[in-house]
């Protein structure tokens, strides 16, 4: 996990500049949204989870919150 964490950072690292120069407004708040979604998933994810639980998590935590009627138009 250290590993994983030490190269996702250097990834990050610079990655606001490389993004605002393709154009892309306001990268280091995606960035910084990403980070926290990550934070929040690696919580929200245990070992040993079965897969019906992974499938109603993510249905608590991201279809449920979803307009369905409305969504893509």
């Amino acid at each position: 996990i250290d590993a994983r964490d030490t190269f996702n950072a250097d990834r990050l690292a610079n990655a606001a500049s490389i993004l605002e120069g393709r154009g892309v407004s306001d990268a280091q708040a995606k960035i910084d949204r990403y980070k926290a979604l990550i934070d929040k998933w690696e919580e929200l994810v245990t070992p040993g989870m079965t897969p019906e639980e992974l499938g109603a998590l993510r249905t608590e935590e991201i279809w449920s919150k979803i307009d369905l009627t409305s969504y893509g138009s």
